[in-house]
């Protein structure tokens, strides 16, 4: 009896088995039949005048790019130092202005109490819950500081989105964080020295946080007066709180609490109203709680 003829291991694999015992197409093999029949080498070959000038165009052009890139670097380096040149004397332009500012609104300040000495209390009193006088007393303070961790794919991150999102501060944080302040009985605010009033703004813009339309660098210290202890307290009872104890557990976020004594806080040097405007036909003579005695 005859044995059966034994199966091909690779029988299944017929794709992989033509593969590898014809690698050439058979276009390709046929092509090169032709080209020997007709006494031409097989292969065109890599000598071919073509190939070499499209190697010689190719280097060329890669050539000049790179050229061209190395010669754009040092401009581009003494473009960004100069912008860097023209933020910080803006900023020394600015931070001059302020202090003129300030110094102007204290001589007025003095013009008033002496021209007009009835009103002078009544002024501060006004003056003070606007924000433009500095004011001074026990202050609690919040630093908040970017997560260890944080890197630089945050900066791309939307504000709009999760508290911290990759371990930065953002300005929806300092956003909830004063407005914990207020709640919990501050009687001033300021951000990094930046005064807090019905018309501020703490907003986002691209890297930076701007207050006030001053931007600000890390870490961001809150600054509100009144009473240490209840301050404190019952901020820690509030969502404001609570919030702040999710960016430290849960973000790693930096934050760092103080009860100070004799802390000052400056005034707004910018106040400017655009639309409203004092009405001047029915003088105000009393206070709301002087009308409600």
């Amino acid at each position: 009896m005859t044995a059966p003829p034994t199966r091909r291991p690779d029988a299944s694999m017929t794709l992989i088995r033509e593969i590898m015992d014809q690698p050439l197409d058979p276009g390709y093999a046929a092509e090169s039949a032709r080209r020997l029949a007709a006494g031409k080498p097989s292969s065109s070959g890599l000598r071919s005048p073509v190939v070499l000038l499209a190697c010689i165009v190719v280097g060329f052009i890669l050539g000049v790019a790179a050229e061209s890139y190395n010669r754009d670097v040092p401009s581009i380096a003494r473009t960004k130092a100069g912008l860097i040149d023209q933020i910080g004397a803006a900023r020394v332009s600015a931070d001059r202005t302020s202090s003129t500012v300030a110094r102007l609104q204290s001589e007025v300040s003095a013009m008033e109490s002496r021209q007009l000495p009835d009103l002078t209390p009544r002024l501060l009193m006004l003056e003070e819950g606007a924000g433009t006088t500095p004011v001074r007393g026990p202050a609690y303070v919040v630093s908040l500081d970017d997560a260890p961790s944080a890197d630089a794919a945050s900066s791309q991150t939307d504000p709009r989105v999760a508290p911290a999102s990759g371990g930065r501060v953002l300005s929806r944080d300092l956003q909830i964080v004063v407005n914990g302040l207020w709640s919990a009985g501050a009687e001033a605010i300021a951000i990094n020295g930046q005064r807090l009033t019905a018309s501020s703004a703490i907003r986002f813009a691209g890297d930076a946080i701007l207050v006030n339309f001053r931007p600000l660098t890390r870490p961001y210290v809150i600054t509100s007066l009144g009473d240490p202890a209840a301050i404190a307290q019952r901020l820690a009872a509030s969502a404001g709180g609570s919030y702040l104890a999710d960016l430290k557990n849960n973000f790693g976020i930096i934050v760092d609490t103080q009860q100070l004594d004799g802390v000052t806080i400056p005034g707004a040097t910018s106040l400017t109203v655009r639309y409203a405007v004092p009405d001047v036909s029915t003088p105000v003579t009393q206070t709301p709680s002087e009308a409600r005695s």
